[in-house]
């Protein structure tokens, strides 16, 4: 476990508006113009939360709000759920997607499951970063094809492995946004991996963005996770005519956000990037003919593994960030490099009292 710095920093300078109790610091990345009016209980079990549709499992909600609000400042649009108190169920997996980052606000939220804003592979998650780092290279027929390089956060992403007889690998995205999160905003996605004739093996999408604020307590149960990875590159691709290609690049961890006078934190937070794609091989001389491994996406508590190559002429993908360990880059080889892995995302805590029994990674800022 890691030990995390205490954020004090709820002052009574403002308040919001459910009802007549004690005022508090407004909640972060929402404009005060934003009336914040519901009533009752919202217990989600295992579900879909579509940001752009603004739908639970595809329909309205008839209890509590989900609506478009601005951010706070120059930041993209978000998503704002909200209901006096937010439940999700214990065994519960509540999917977030769409375009928007999402914030959950009330007075208390308590998480049960696992609540998950990450990428689905190569399509990035809610409120993701608009940018992705650099594509692989393609030179020479059917060989030369350099990996992507790895999406940039909070570290940056890992370099894309060169094809050691003519390409260089893409360069890993650098580092966006600032450790506060004052922009509340997801990782950058993975550079593709490229490839002769057989089509383009995407990168793995940014992790997304996610804020929970409530008036009184957050509570996170020992079995309960709240999740932004990024998503493991795609493995170069191979399509039977002597032709394979590169791995994509990893996805950057996306941004969690939570604020509550109380924080108790018994299960796990995560904004690991994802691994690279490995590089594949379309020629029986090389060794075995087949696709590269995808990488590894960001949502384990050990950092995401790089895509596993067929043969010695491909390259392994780099390993996804963790806070604590930076990026892997693709591994360079002959004919086909592999995806570089996706750099780390963020973490933000901020409570009166934090009691961190869990694991948190990165660590929260």
């Amino acid at each position: 476990m890691r030990a995390v710095p205490m954020l004090l920093a709820l002052a009574a300078c403002g308040r919001w508006d459910f009802d007549e109790r004690a005022p508090l610091q407004p909640p972060a990345h929402v404009p005060d113009s934003v009336t914040l009016d519901s009533d009752g209980e919202l217990v989600l079990g295992t579900s879909v939360i579509d940001t752009t549709a603004l739908t639970i499992d595809g329909a309205p909600l008839s209890r509590g709000q989900l609506v478009a609000i601005p951010q706070l400042g120059a930041g993209p649009e978000l998503a704002l759920l909200q209901a006096q108190r937010i439940t999700i169920a214990d065994g519960a997996v509540v999917r977030v997607s769409g375009v928007r980052g999402l914030v959950i606000l009330a007075h208390s939220v308590d998480i049960g499951g696992t609540l998950d804003a990450s990428a689905a592979a190569v399509t990035a998650g809610p409120g993701a970063a608009a940018i992705k780092a650099a594509n692989g290279v393609h030179e020479i027929g059917n060989v030369c094809d350099s990996g992507g390089g790895g999406g940039g956060h909070g570290t940056a992403g890992g370099t894309g492995g060169d094809s050691s007889t003519c390409t260089f690998g893409g360069a890993g995205g650098g580092v966006i946004g600032d450790d506060a999160l004052t922009v509340l905003v997801g990782g950058a996605s993975g550079g593709d991996g490229v490839t002769g004739a057989c089509g383009i093996p995407p990168g793995g999408g940014g992790g997304g963005a996610l804020q929970v604020s409530a008036s009184e307590r957050v509570s996170i149960a020992p079995a309960g996770a709240v999740l932004a990875g990024g998503g493991g590159g795609t493995g170069g691709l191979e399509c039977g005519d002597g032709d394979a290609g590169s791995g994509g690049g990893g996805g950057a961890g996306g941004a969690i956000y939570i604020e509550a006078p109380t924080v108790m934190l018994e299960g796990m937070v995560l904004a690991h990037g994802g691994g690279g794609g490995a590089g594949g091989n379309g020629l029986t001389q090389n060794g075995p003919v087949g696709k590269g491994g995808d990488g590894a996406p960001g949502t384990s508590r050990g950092a995401a593994a790089g895509g596993v190559a067929p043969a010695p002429n491909a390259g392994t993908g780099g390993t996804g960030a963790t806070g604590a360990l930076a990026a892997g880059n693709g591994m360079t080889s002959s004919n086909n490099g592999g995806g570089g892995g996706g750099g780390a995302g963020r973490i933000v805590i901020i409570g009166d009292v934090i009691d961190l029994r869990g694991f948190v990674s990165p660590v929260a800022r």
